[in-house]
């Protein structure tokens, strides 16, 4: 499966296929996310915490927001937070592709940045289903756990995905002036 995903972003990953995912990550994070956030500035969302959410945190945020704020967030993560996943995964996977060209590293490292966006989708869906549980008056539930482990696994494969990346430049500028 790894040596598939390999070949198939190796397909196109240039640089200017990775300048252009750099591009619109960066219009997420600078302007569409800013976006949503300003219906709810003083209040932190969920997935923002690397080492994750407790069930009293979720609701303790969640408590703090009204429902046109809910609402917004729901959206957020719905929209937004379900297609940014795909944005970094695939930009770091032509990051990676393009570094081990240069390097004799493990295909399956392509792997990671994908990883991190399956996580991503567990913690982005399992706020939506939180918001929505809030917004029908129900109690989080469990949710909040799920949504909590895959956000701390998000975290934990985004962290690994720079190091390898660091790493493979470092590797590969040692073996280009060595």
């Amino acid at each position: 499966m790894a040596d598939w995903v390999w070949r198939q972003i190796d397909s196109f990953a240039s640089l200017p296929v990775f300048a252009g995912f750099f591009v619109l990550s960066l219009i997420f994070l600078l302007g569409i996310f800013p976006a949503f956030k300003r219906h709810y500035k003083d209040i932190p969302t969920l997935d923002v915490d690397p080492w994750g959410f407790s069930v009293d945190d979720a609701k303790t945020r969640l408590d703090a927001m009204n429902e046109h704020q809910l609402r917004v967030y729901r959206m957020q993560e719905l929209t937004a937070d379900l297609i940014f996943p795909l944005v970094y995964s695939i930009g770091f996977a032509v990051a990676t592709v393009l570094l081990l060209r240069y390097v004799n590293a493990p295909h399956w490292l392509v792997l990671l940045p994908f990883g991190a966006a399956i996580a991503d989708y567990g913690e982005n869906l399992s706020i939506a289903a939180m918001i929505g549980r809030k917004l029908r008056g129900l109690e989080l539930g469990t949710i909040a756990s799920v949504g909590s482990v895959a956000s701390r696994f998000k975290h934990s494969l985004l962290l690994a995905t720079i190091v390898v990346l660091v790493g493979l430049g470092a590797w590969a500028v040692w073996k280009r002036y060595r």
